[in-house]
């Protein structure tokens, strides 16, 4: 409703002042005001972000085909903690079948493809180049 364009800002800024803690009045009414409420989720990723560096947390991205085992996946963890210095992780896996098989891991904006379809993509750009 905060972001919606055809409600008025006088309307927006009561159900600010009705509904949310005084701690966060402040910014939500500077953020109505100046039709900026959809930054809201920007903000606190980068907020999230900025509290997990500080905490030495990684997010590990993990698509796969099949699930890993529980010690393959530990070994993940062990060696991503240490290529990160991290020491804590946090784990958001996805099935992801047009993988065709393997997995995929993303941290940090690194990437390590271990699937088919990532080995299969790397041998047509190798032929091409060819």
């Amino acid at each position: 409703m905060l972001e919606d364009p055809r409600v008025s800002r006088q309307d927006k800024s009561r159900v600010v002042d009705r509904v949310f803690p005084e701690a966060y009045k402040g910014l939500l009414q500077t953020l109505v005001k100046y039709e900026t409420v959809a930054l809201l989720d920007d903000m606190k990723t980068g907020l999230q972000a900025e509290k997990d560096k500080r905490e030495r947390r990684i997010t590990i991205r993990l698509s796969y085909v099949t699930p890993p085992s529980v010690q393959e996946k530990d070994q993940m963890e062990i060696l991503l903690k240490q290529k990160f210095a991290a020491s804590e992780v946090r784990w958001l896996e996805e099935e992801k079948p047009e993988l065709l098989g393997g997995f995929l891991l993303q941290v940090n904006g690194w990437e390590y493809d271990y699937s088919t379809r990532g080995r299969w993509l790397e041998l047509k750009r190798g032929l091409i180049r060819r």
